[in-house]
């Protein structure tokens, strides 16, 4: 049993060892704060760097949803304590006539903006054509290289070359019931058939509504494509193939 001696001898080597520094204000040594999820999970790891590691962070057990929930609750409760104590202190401000500070008082002056200064370069001392100097091309005293070109003979250029209008030329208007009737003698005359009518009317409107030229044009056209097919052996009636007498030639 130990004597009342012995313990008021030990009694102020307790306290000395509690009053240490880190300790807190009641004399009771804190430790440092655990993780509150891993210890709903039975493990005791410190807190310090170790938030955005833990492996419980996103866990939905019922103990860690308590944990979460009064987390919140605690956050709110430092935010709401940290607003009052802004607002007490603006308010302590204000009434000592000190204003608070990200007030603008006075409007500054925008700064004025000097534009760039170019450096000034002193133009070239005249020179003379008849005088002979250091920089004259050898074989031609009096004459700088630096000296400006005479300038090209004026020539006109010469115009551009005329080039053909790609859209028809205005022809005077003509009735509907003209261009249909030459129409119908243009495939008349060619044997066309009524399908061709479209065709056939743009031709004649590009000929300015005159039957001839339209006939002339088709037969030009008629020309043209014989000559191609006579070329390349081919009949322009059965899909650009090769004539029946080509194929027989071998027989």
């Amino acid at each position: 049993m130990v004597s009342v001696g012995a313990w008021r001898r030990r009694a102020p080597d307790d306290c000395e060892e509690r009053s240490e520094p880190g300790t807190s204000s009641s004399g009771v040594p804190r430790a440092p704060p655990n993780c509150a999820r891993c210890r709903n999970h039975r493990l005791k790891v410190e807190l310090k760097g170790h938030k955005r590691e833990c492996k419980y962070r996103y866990c939905t057990c019922e103990k860690c949803r308590l944990t979460a929930d009064r987390q919140r609750v605690m956050a709110l409760q430092t935010a709401l304590r940290r607003a009052q104590a802004q607002d007490e202190a603006r308010a302590r401000s204000m009434e000592a006539g000190i204003h608070p500070t990200g007030v603008e008082l006075e409007r500054p002056e925008p700064p004025v903006v000097k534009a760039p200064r170019s450096p000034v370069v002193p133009p070239p001392p005249p020179r003379s054509l008849g005088s002979a100097s250091c920089d004259s091309v050898p074989g031609s005293p009096g004459v700088s290289p630096y000296a400006q070109p005479p300038p090209p003979p004026s020539s006109s250029a010469p115009p551009p070359p005329n080039m053909p209008p790609l859209l028809p030329p205005q022809q005077p208007a003509v009735s509907l019931e003209t261009l249909v009737e030459n129409c119908h003698r243009l495939l008349e005359k060619f044997h066309y058939s009524w399908e061709m009518m479209p065709l056939v009317l743009v031709i004649l409107n590009y000929a300015g509504s005159d039957l001839d030229e339209a006939s002339r044009k088709i037969d030009e056209g008629k020309m043209i494509i014989n000559e191609y097919a006579r070329k390349h052996n081919l009949n322009i009636f059965d899909g650009l193939e090769l004539r029946n007498s080509t194929r027989q030639c071998g027989l």
